[in-house]
């Protein structure tokens, strides 16, 4: 019983990092949208199956919990980050990244106003 529980807590947070490494391994050279959105996806599946983990290790694998915790704060942070951040938007919806760049940093500084 006990095994059974530690595949169903185990296998699918595996399944999901290979699909999850595949996928950011696709978006180094296909930066789209859609790859993005599935890599979200993949992510909250991550938190859905690790929080699942979490519950069965609670209960029959306590040395685990730790690690399950650690992957819930980590996927949490980086699920914000795929939401929330201008960047991801300007590289992978606006395709946009170098122009968008160059507005928040000038590649040649502002020239000072003469005071008289």
């Amino acid at each position: 019983m006990r095994y059974h529980l530690f595949l169903v807590s185990s296998v699918p947070l595996l399944m999901v990092y290979t699909v999850q490494a595949i996928v950011g391994i696709l978006l180094l050279s296909v930066r789209t949208w859609d790859m993005l959105k599935l890599l979200r996806n993949l992510i909250i599946a991550e938190l859905i199956c690790a929080s699942l983990s979490l519950v069965i290790d609670v209960t029959y694998f306590t040395n685990n919990t730790f690690l399950h915790v650690y992957t819930i704060a980590i996927s949490s942070a980086w699920i914000c980050y795929f939401f929330i951040s201008k960047r991801v938007i300007h590289v992978f919806k606006l395709n946009d990244w170098e122009s968008f760049v160059e507005v928040i940093y000038p590649s040649t500084p502002p020239k000072a106003i003469a005071t008289t």
